[in-house]
């Protein structure tokens, strides 16, 4: 840490001198911009709006690799904010995959492909992204999946749930990007006006809400393949609604940081897995079993989003 006194410039500025190193390795001379973000008491000064310092290039082969892994070591890469990415020794069959796989990330673009080389550039600005947008956009769309999957008990609707949850991963992979740019790079921080407690909430957050979307999406798949009779489906589209009013009163504890909502939901956490135990044994067909689990990830992440939100918004000392 520097300290810099103010020289009086005028009648109404100031101005304060820069740091050599730190002009040399922005690469700044005379008559460059910068750009001063404002927060609170704090004034923020960036030689790019993007503040990603990260320039760094990653090679993927995908000679004896199979496609789920190529998958996850492009998302890893892009998560972990590479600005170029480049794919290699790829077959005619992973080629179709590895194009999907880029489709469902935001930010980014494919700048070069040939037979055997794909390169992918990093395009994100920093200062066109809101975290609290997109766990609205979010938000919204699990809300929807929820009602859809619901639906689907009578009328099949897994296509339109699983197009739902391609749009949450992407938001999710977005989000979860600039978080892990916000772990890396202390000004990131100042422009999102987010302080460290609350990244680390909304990276446990997203997870979640990604986690869930998953869930409907696999209960969506499986319902079709019920064959139950008519009392046990309506308990399970009973306690389907129940989960859905969760996760929508888990969402609302996030947005209005209500405690007393949020003590409610993780004092009825014991009560809602009883009642899963309950259903399990209902039946004893698999895809029933799978859907009574998929029941359970969904509970245990709305339980672990508002642990979070306790731990990091309702435990704060009030001075008394």
């Amino acid at each position: 840490m520097e300290k810099r006194k103010l020289i009086k410039f005028g009648k109404n500025s100031y101005v304060i001198s820069l740091p050599r190193d730190w002009i040399e390795a922005n690469k700044l001379v005379k008559g460059s911009d910068v750009t001063l973000t404002k927060n609170g008491r704090d004034l923020l000064v960036t030689s790019d709006p993007n503040v990603i310092k990260n320039k760094n290039t990653i090679t993927i082969n995908c000679s004896k690799k199979d496609v789920t892994l190529i998958k996850r070591l492009i998302l890893s890469s892009y998560i972990n904010n590479f600005s170029t990415i480049v794919v290699r020794d790829f077959s005619q069959e992973q080629v179709a995959y590895i194009r999907k796989t880029i489709k469902n990330l935001f930010a980014v673009e494919m700048i070069e492909e040939s037979k055997n080389k794909i390169v992918i550039k990093d395009m994100l600005n920093i200062s066109d992204i809101s975290l609290y947008e997109i766990i609205r956009r979010t938000d919204y769309i699990i809300k929807s999946m929820f009602a859809e999957s619901i639906e689907s008990f009578e009328n099949n609707l897994y296509t339109d749930v699983s197009k739902r949850d391609d749009d949450v991963n992407r938001l999710s992979y977005l989000a979860l990007r600039v978080v892990r740019l916000s772990l890396d790079e202390n000004d990131v921080l100042k422009i999102l006006k987010i302080n460290s407690a609350e990244i680390l909430h909304i990276w446990e957050l997203i997870a979640r809400i990604e986690n869930i979307g998953d869930s409907v999406k696999r209960i969506s798949e499986m319902v079709s393949k019920l064959k139950i009779n008519e009392k046990p489906k309506k308990l399970l589209i009973a306690f389907y609604k129940d989960l859905k009013a969760d996760f929508d009163n888990v969402m609302k504890c996030y947005y209005t940081k209500d405690e007393k909502l949020v003590y409610d939901l993780l004092s009825k956490s014991v009560e809602n897995r009883m009642e899963i135990f309950k259903l399990n044994s209902l039946s004893k067909e698999i895809e029933f079993s799978f859907i009574i689990e998929q029941f359970y990830n969904i509970h245990e992440s709305i339980k672990n989003i508002a642990r979070s939100s306790v731990n990091t918004y309702l435990m704060i000392p009030n001075g008394n």
